[in-house]
């Protein structure tokens, strides 16, 4: 689902360049949800949109943050979660899941054509949602979710499930509506939908081994200072 806030963040060990503003002025309506966004390896930004008719690819300038390159998707789907990675044979793709539509399509990083389209299922009984998805380099698989309490690990070069696990919290609960995705040192964090929480699981277990809150408030702290000074 969607983030309408665009900020820019160091992610530890993978680092967008620094000499940047803090607070750009960015041509990217918040009316137009962001619903994906990731980095290729030479800064590039990654940015999918949302909304049926309305939803976007785009590959942004990390120094200027303009938008170098903006394609449609097609009307009849509403975009949701993408990442950058590299295939089989090195090149740079970017993998884009759909909200509602089973449907996913993966571009050339540099043109943004539409390379290939696949097809895809997760929770059947909750109408095989797209949400969030990203990358894991080392084993090279896909981590998703569909606003249930699964995870779902797919092959990088066949798209197909090879295991799923049920994220739990802290107290052991199940947590439902895992959304944004990001993998970072080994855990996959989630943000919860309609929730200020962000919780980093291990994916071997689905065990929450990291919980933040108040992560509005965070955001509203920095963004102001940032801002400000």
């Amino acid at each position: 689902m969607s983030v309408c806030v665009h900020v820019a963040l160091e992610l530890r060990g993978n680092t967008l360049p620094t000499q940047r503003p803090c607070c750009p002025s960015l041509d990217l309506p918040c009316i137009i949800p962001s619903q994906g966004l990731s980095y290729g390896d030479d800064g590039t930004i990654y940015e999918t949109t949302g909304l049926y008719g309305q939803s976007k690819v785009r590959r942004i300038n990390s120094n200027t943050f303009d938008v170098d390159l903006s394609v449609d998707v097609d009307v009849k789907y509403f975009g949701e979660g993408s990442t950058f990675f590299r295939d089989l044979h090195g090149n740079g793709r970017l993998i884009q899941i759909t909200w509602q539509e089973q449907t996913g399509f993966i571009y050339d990083s540099e043109t943004l054509e539409k390379i290939s389209e696949f097809k895809y299922t997760t929770t059947p009984e909750d109408g095989n949602q797209g949400w969030g998805i990203t990358y894991d380099a080392d084993r090279q698989e896909f981590i998703v979710s569909d606003g249930t309490q699964y995870l779902y690990f797919w092959d990088r070069d066949t798209l197909a499930e090879m295991r799923r696990v049920e994220v739990t919290r802290f107290d052991g609960y199940e947590q439902r509506q895992l959304n944004e995705l990001e993998y970072m040192g080994g855990l996959v964090c989630c943000n919860i939908w309609h929730s200020d929480d962000i919780i980093c699981v291990d994916p071997e277990t689905g065990k929450s081994i990291r919980e933040y809150g108040k992560m509005k408030s965070i955001i509203a702290v920095v963004i102001h200072n940032c801002c400000h000074h």
